[in-house]
């Protein structure tokens, strides 16, 4: 008696692949959380050079992103030579604060030397 009555049938969705679902997922800057969370509990995964460089591109990054937003064409390519150079100075200064060494470091102390450590003795004639 139950044979009588028509089946229906639904449309159901194929069921999918978990490797094929996995390609919408977004992924998440894990690294830089995992490496403060290191940090917090006192063990650091990176040497005093690796956190500089890490600090150093993030640093760049976000005030290029500031400057864009303020409607700088950093995005630019005639600026490359002088973000390459802002880099590598910025580099050198997050360095200093990390007690590393850069080379910009020897450039800058002899570029600024007298304007930070003024000579005010006056130099003495003899005629």
């Amino acid at each position: 008696m139950i044979d009588q009555f028509p089946k229906k049938h639904f449309h159901t969705r194929q069921s999918h692949d978990i490797n094929n679902s996995m390609n919408n997922v977004i992924e998440f800057p894990i690294d830089r959380r995992l490496e403060q969370m290191a940090i917090e509990d006192g063990f650091n995964i990176y040497d005093k050079v690796e956190t500089a460089e890490l600090d150093t591109d993030q640093y760049l990054s976000e005030m290029l992103s500031s400057m864009f937003n303020n409607d700088y064409r950093v995005d630019n390519e005639d600026y490359v030579y002088d973000i390459s150079f802002l880099y590598e100075t910025l580099k050198s200064f997050v360095y200093k604060m990390n007690d590393c060494h850069h080379p910009i470091q020897h450039f800058a102390k002899n570029l600024y030397w007298d304007a930070v450590h003024p000579n005010n003795t006056q130099l003495e004639f003899d005629f």
